[in-house]
């Protein structure tokens, strides 16, 4: 039910019920790249230093605890020498 009504939130009150979720929702959420960027929305304190698209573009997702604590869903990338 919870997941119906997140496209109808604001960016607070997503980040809000972000924190609610258990580890299990938050990471099937966090699968999308937009849900990933709305974490970054209502409140990532260093934007000016780290933009929020990118992380999220990368994989991260803003836990709202912390300004330096981000998670990553998962990482698919290729080192090249």
């Amino acid at each position: 039910m919870l997941l119906i009504l997140i496209d109808k939130m604001s960016d607070r009150e997503y980040l809000y019920a972000f924190l609610q979720m258990s580890q299990e929702e938050k990471e099937s959420l966090m699968v999308s790249e937009a849900e990933r960027r709305r974490t970054f929305k209502a409140h990532w304190p260093i934007e000016s230093i780290v933009k929020g698209d990118d992380c999220a573009r990368e994989g991260f997702y803003y836990t709202g605890k912390y300004a330096w604590t981000c998670h990553i869903v998962y990482i698919l990338s290729v080192i090249h020498q």
